[in-house]
């Protein structure tokens, strides 16, 4: 999807950080510390480069030549590991850029984290290295380690140097989370791990770039805590993309901006955490929000077949298991479709009795284990779903089990069989997350085949992947006509509602029919036009929000009312001393009762513009429930938006109430997302609130509008 065009070309060579060709280590010494943990994690890879231990306090460090400084190296250094104090950081980098340094890792803290001091300290060290071009990770970070570049960085004593191996690009700004996920390698392992810390000078989407480009990663996972570089980040999402490279990204630290007053409803609602949001769905990505997650959507992508559909079929051997998929597959408004009549009849003449809709089949029967065989196989040959998952509970040191069990692998073994005669992917299963047997994990991985964990979140990771494999929708193109209206409005602090609607009006947003008048006379005059009842307002460029200062009145049924509605607003302006602010007046068309929704424009820096759709009217607080796509749309993206929150039950009639006009309402929603796609440059926001929608066939009406323009 089209977003910003900045390029993820970075501006470091990376490679000398990664992968380089030689290795310094300041602050090497064979008391354990970070030096002596990096000099034996290279000598433990089988790193083939140079490596130098600097210490003036030694002559020798792990039988390697030790040097009292930088300076002594005779040659280049790629690669600086700088495991000392943050007093000494600054000078030691001095000495680095001078000697051509490419890439370098600083651990400690001490920098931006701590306050003013710390923060100063870190931009000087980042000056250095952009001057000098050096690669800089951290600081405050654990580090990094590449295995298949035989390159060691990280803080922690290498244990076991085959089973980290694998095809997973790990980027996380904590270090703690590199810990946590390099705890358990039996299901996948990683390409690359990377601790990036405070990001002062090389930041996620320099990583992403480089892992998108490395033919050892397949998998990008992301623990980001701050999205530096937002257009970039967003470049670098959509290179993945076309790389066939998932980007599943764990976001924390959600919170909300606080350097500008946003204006409008929209911009309050969609926040910086649900843009980003937005911002990876229309990009591609795979969010999780949390570990439990992460860990399923990468060992789903393990497998050697990924699921090509979002139809899940499960076999299990309890109704209880079956009853807790289906709570769980609502929960994630994941697909688990009920069987065909003929199918169930299949499995019923052999299984006996099925409850619920077939699926989950409950293939417990007559406590056979070759039921679960049966059904797995039926379901799937079936063509009904696109991926089935046995759910079986195993873990290592089991104090109960079956003795009477003639082969304790019977159930990888027998999903590995189906699973060679089956065309979509077959899974098994555990219902809690983590449970797993490893004698289950390596009999399966000889087949291609995962043990997922967890029925949430696996759930939760087969749905996302199918959602990566599925084709993309074309994106939406506004129609050729459709005029840059707000070029020269950007110098108003924002665009009242009459003229907001007019802008809004000629893009294809439906309004309603109203008069802008100066005088009490024109405006009873302007009543008999429209009709009775009518809506009398105040409008202002300089106030975009009327209602709470008392001027806007409704329900006005006759010349007299009008009179008094228009001595009231007198009265409210001049309490709030707004006389000299106001000149002008709107009389509107009273519009009935119907469902009322909030559409928006929402600019965010860095990421675009952003459609904003959710309930509307005086429930818009309340309920804060909103759906947000970046534009450009794709096909497809309003009707799936609607469906997301509470308007598409309130659509579809409640309480007895007649359906309304759902495709009138995507039209108009439509027209608004080609209005600010064409006028781009433009919109800071636009606020639609509320969008009347009448009973099927009869549209819906935009009832007031705001637009504040960007300069």
């Amino acid at each position: 999807m089209p977003g910003p065009q900045n390029s993820t070309q970075s501006k470091f060579c990376l490679q000398r950080l990664l992968a380089p060709r030689s290795v310094a280590v300041i602050g090497a010494s064979e008391k354990p510390s970070i030096g002596r943990t990096v000099i034996e994690g290279l000598s433990l890879l089988g790193f083939d480069g140079a490596i130098y231990p600097i210490n003036p306090k030694y002559d020798s460090v792990l039988g390697k030549p030790c040097y009292s400084s930088l300076s002594a190296i005779d040659g280049t250094v790629d690669l600086v590991v700088l495991a000392v104090g943050a007093s000494r950081v600054l000078e030691q980098l001095q000495t680095a850029a001078r000697l051509g340094a490419g890439g370098a890792v600083i651990y400690g803290g001490g920098f931006a984290e701590v306050g003013e001091e710390g923060l100063a300290l870190q931009r000087k060290i980042t000056e250095v290295c952009t001057d000098a071009g050096i690669a800089l990770c951290g600081p405050n970070c654990m580090g990094f380690f590449s295995p298949y570049a035989k390159t060691h960085g990280y803080m922690m004593d290498l244990l076991d140097v085959g089973a980290v191996k694998g095809n997973v690009g790990f980027v996380s700004q904590s270090g703690s989370v590199t810990i946590a996920m390099v705890s358990d390698v039996s299901r996948y392992g990683f390409s690359h791990i990377i601790s990036s810390g405070n990001e002062a000078v090389v930041c996620t989407a320099d990583y992403m770039d480089y892992l998108i480009d490395d033919s050892y990663t397949d998998v990008i996972a992301l623990f980001t805590e701050t999205v530096r570089e937002p257009e970039r980040f967003v470049a670098a999402l959509d290179k993945a993309d076309r790389a066939g490279k998932p980007v599943v990204m764990l976001k924390t630290g959600q919170s909300e901006r606080a350097a500008s007053v946003v204006q409008t409803h929209t911009g309050g609602l969609a926040g910086t955490a649900r843009i980003l949001s937005a911002v990876l769905k229309a990009h591609r990505a795979i969010e999780v929000s949390n570990m439990e997650e992460l860990a399923e959507v990468l060992t789903v992508c393990q497998g050697k077949r990924w699921p090509k559909g979002r139809k899940l079929g499960f076999v299990t051997a309890s109704g209880g298991h079956a009853e807790l998929i289906l709570d769980l597959a609502a929960v994630k408004n994941a697909e688990v479709p009920p069987l065909p009549s003929t199918l169930r009849q299949k499995l019923e003449d052999d299984l006996g009795h099925l409850p619920g809709d077939g699926n989950p089949v409950d293939a417990w029967g007559n406590g056979d284990q070759n039921n679960l065989k049966i059904g797995l196989e039926r379901l799937s040959s079936s063509g009904v779903v696109d991926a089935a998952c046995l759910t079986v509970d195993a873990g290592n040191q089991e104090p109960m089990g079956y003795r009477s069990q003639a082969d304790p692998l019977f159930y990888p073994k027998m999903v590995a069989e189906v699973s060679s005669k089956a065309k979509i992917p077959l899974y098994l299963l555990a219902t809690r997350h983590g449970l797993k047997s490893d004698s289950y994990v390596r009999e399966l991985k000889r087949s291609g085949l995962v043990n997922l964990t967890g029925i949430e979140p696996a759930i939760f990771a087969l749905d996302s992947v199918a959602r990566f494999n599925e084709p993309t929708l074309p994106l939406r193109i506004p129609p050729a006509d459709l005029k840059k209206s707000l070029a020269s409005e950007i110098d108003r602090s924002s665009i009242h509602e009459f003229d907001a609607k007019k802008l809004l009006a000629r893009a294809g947003v439906p309004t309603t029919r109203e008069t802008k008048v100066i005088t009490l006379e024109d405006a009873k005059a302007a009543a008999n036009e429209i009709g009775f009842p009518v809506v009398l307002k105040v409008i202002s460029d300089e106030l975009p929000h009327r209602t709470d200062l008392g001027l806007v009145m409704v329900g006005i049924e006759s010349h007299e009312t009008l009179q008094a509605a228009w001595s009231h607003i007198e009265k409210a302006l001049e309490s709030a001393n707004l006389t000299e602010q106001v000149s002008e007046y709107l009389v509107q068309e009273m519009l009935p009762n119907g469902v009322e929704v909030l559409a928006g424009i929402k600019w965010e820096s860095g990421y675009g513009l952003q459609l904003v759709v959710g309930v509307g009217g005086v429930f818009t607080e309340v309920l804060d429930d909103v759906a947000i796509r970046c534009i450009p749309l794709r096909e497809g993206d309003v009707e799936t938006m609607i469906a997301e929150t509470k308007l598409d039950e309130l659509l579809s009639g409640i309480r007895g109430a007649p359906a309304s006009d759902r495709k009138a309402l995507c039209q108009a929603l439509y027209a608004l997302s080609d209005f600010a796609m064409v006028n781009e440059r433009y919109i800071s926001g636009v606020d639609v609130n509320p969008l009347i929608v009448y009973p099927q066939g009869q549209g819906c009406r935009a009832v007031d509008a705001l637009i504040i323009p960007r300069n």
